[in-house]
């Protein structure tokens, strides 16, 4: 199910910008991470962790503006203390 709603989340986020401005403003950037960092974690078969950290991985980029400006976030949220509690 999680899977099924990450590629929903790419899809929509991929053509429209208002559904960007409402996954942000629902805090979706952190429940994406959170959603595929979980499927690490997890015991789920390995194409539903593929599928998941994929289609989660380009909705993050989507939202961020992006590859790259995903990655300047990843690495500005690596910096932060909140990591070291």
């Amino acid at each position: 199910v999680r899977a099924s709603v990450v590629n929903a989340i790419e899809a929509i986020t991929s053509k429209s910008e208002e559904a960007k401005n409402v996954a942000r403003d629902l805090n979706g950037v952190h429940l994406l991470i959170g959603a595929v960092v979980a499927s690490c974690k997890e015991s789920v078969d390995e194409e539903t962790e593929r599928v998941l950290q994929s289609y989660g991985t380009q909705a993050l980029a989507n939202l961020c503006g992006g590859m790259s400006a995903l990655i300047v976030f990843l690495g500005g949220l690596s910096l932060s203390p909140r990591l070291t509690e």
